[in-house]
This record gives C-alpha cells, structure tokens and sequence, in this order.
C-alpha cells in the first residue's frame, strides 16, 4: 500500500507538474483533507536533490495560505455546517468535554497525525 503511494507521487517526481502538485497538495493537506504531501515531498527532493530548498519552500508557503484558508472555513461556516452534520445533543456534549479538557483537546490534536 506505501509503495503504491510512493510510486504515485514518484510519477509527477520527473514531471514538469510537480511543483504544481506539490503546492495545491501542501495547501489542500492544510485546509480540509490529508493528502500525503509528505509523500510527495520526498520524492521530490530525490528526483531533484539540488532544488530542495525551493520544494521546501513551496510546501511550507502554501501550507500557510492553507491554515488560514481552513481557519476562515471554520470562522465563517463552522457552526451553522456542524449543526447540519451533527444532532444538537451531540454538539452540545462536545462542547461541554472540549472546556472541562480543552488543553489536553488542542495537545492531542496538534500531535495526532
């Protein structure tokens, strides 16, 4: 299965997309989806050792542009779309446990993958 994932994103390594790729993966991954960009990364900079620091530079720039893009989903649309995703009761629970263990929300949160 990792393989398989390696050599899909190996594919646009030698491609004149991948720099491309790279951006709109590392912005998505960062915004609403996991998208493997680590993968993608990687293969990069193997195909290309000499140009590291640009692919660097691009995954961490649109990873930016990405957190505030899903940060402005969440301020703008947050609520009003959990309350048509999930039942009131359910809601209501998560946010009573998220302040008796908001720490520990945020923390394991920022640490899981």
């Amino acid at each position: 299965m990792v393989e398989a994932v390696f050599t899909f994103f190996k594919s646009f390594a030698n491609s004149p997309y991948g720099f491309i790729a790279l951006f709109f993966a590392s912005l998505l991954e960062a915004m609403v989806i996991p998208t493997g960009t680590d993968f993608l990364l990687i293969a990069l900079v193997l195909a290309n050792p000499s140009l590291w620091i640009w692919f660097s530079f691009n995954a961490a720039i649109s990873s930016a542009i990405g957190s505030v893009g899903g940060y402005m989903i969440g301020n703008k649309g947050g609520r009003p779309i959990l309350k048509k995703l999930i039942p009131f009761q359910k809601i209501d629970w998560l946010q009573r446990a998220y302040q008796k263990y908001d720490v520990w929300a945020i923390g394991i949160g920022g640490i899981s993958p």
